[in-house]
């Protein structure tokens, strides 16, 4: 059995200390609707609709399905999965999403390994990660992403399973995805050269 309890409160204030803290500024800005706090259990709004509990309870099947023993997924793909399996991931999500596309002001994929610490970008974040899932699972098939889930589960780095899965890393998935949305590749900064003193040898790494 994959989870033992959802807990449903009637208000945010109500369900606010059971939920995994985050910083003050972080709370004040952003209402959490639902939180997956353990393996099995789930915390629940009572006036949000059956999305909210659709995309905790698919954390709960992520994190079955794809932790292995370099522990938890990356963040784009554990948030973003749980995006997909929405019956539509929200207009606040694909407004932020659209209109950082126009800007070009999107995250980078690597960025996203991790939750945003800028509550004033949450909203960006969660749509860019349901638009990255997205075209993986519409481009590649459903195949390949539940093999993305089992070679993370058995133990892969994000880039080693996504080479091993697609035949691009973190980087080629950002360019890819980029492409898919009208943008150019992300321009990279080039390594500094190290300057050698005249009359010595840099040593091989």
């Amino acid at each position: 059995m994959l989870f033992r309890s959802v807990w449903i409160y009637d208000s945010y204030e109500d369900m606010l200390p059971a939920l995994v803290r985050r910083s003050e500024a972080h709370e004040q800005a952003v209402i959490i609707a639902g939180e997956r706090v353990s393996s099995d259990t789930v915390l629940l709004l009572a006036d949000e609709g059956g999305d909210i509990l659709r995309h905790e309870l698919t954390h709960i099947v992520t994190h079955v399905a794809g932790e292995g023993p370099y522990g938890s997924l990356p963040t784009w793909l554990d948030e973003g999965t749980a995006m997909y399996a929405q019956s539509d991931p929200g207009s606040g999500f694909t407004s932020a999403l659209e209109s950082a596309v126009r800007r070009d002001s999107l995250f980078s994929v690597r960025s996203m390994t991790s939750p945003t610490g800028d509550p004033n970008r949450v909203n960006l974040f969660y749509g860019q990660a349901w638009s990255l899932v997205n075209y993986l699972v519409e481009t590649y098939g459903p195949e390949k992403f539940a093999e993305l889930f089992a070679t993370f589960k058995e133990g892969s780095t994000p880039d080693k399973a996504l080479l091993a899965v697609y035949g691009f890393d973190q980087d080629g998935l950002e360019n890819a995805w980029r492409e898919s949305q009208g943008l150019p590749p992300r321009e990279r900064a080039s390594p500094t050269p190290t300057a050698t003193p005249e009359g010595t040898q840099a040593a091989s790494q």
